[in-house]
């Protein structure tokens, strides 16, 4: 990771940083969120994410992931499985589960071809946190332009801009 890379990702985070008297805001953390926590092929990324997530105690987020952050997890090693299962526990996010607006929101980016279709549970976390949560942004930990490069393919290629 470059500097400017961790200027944005310091930037970004320190923005997303709620005033005391503001309400929580929502974070919705997708599978590359936790996997970062340990991951030794990627020093800077890891230190970055644990910096991360040592810093939300003191914090007020409501964080969530969705079923599929942990369908990708049981796809892993049982060791390191067990691991981002730990993490999550001790984070005690929320766990939204895959209805059906969210699969059809998912679907609608793939099909307006915002992405490929072997990049379904990319869609799909993308769904989570836009159709669910109403997301400005998405928080994955090292994609946050692209949210906005998304939603703006998307709409050009539905009509809307």
């Amino acid at each position: 990771m470059t500097w400017i890379s961790e200027l944005n990702f310091t930037l970004f985070f320190n923005s997303m940083k709620p005033a005391k008297t503001m309400k929580a805001l929502k974070l919705y953390l997708e599978t590359s969120s936790w996997n970062f926590y340990y991951a030794d092929d990627a020093p800077e990324k890891k230190a970055i994410t644990r910096d991360f997530f040592d810093a939300l105690p003191d914090n007020h987020y409501d964080i969530y992931i969705s079923e599929i952050v942990l369908k990708e997890i049981n796809k892993a090693s049982e060791n390191k499985a067990e691991q981002l299962k730990s993490l999550i526990k001790q984070c005690q996010p929320t766990t939204l589960q895959l209805e059906l607006t969210v699969a059809d929101l998912a679907n609608a980016y793939i099909e307006a071809k915002a992405l490929p279709p072997k990049a379904l549970y990319d869609a799909q976390h993308i769904a989570f946190a836009t159709g669910v949560l109403n997301l400005k942004r998405f928080c994955g930990l090292f994609f946050t332009p692209f949210l906005f490069r998304l939603e703006i393919r998307f709409f050009e290629k539905i009509g809307f801009l």
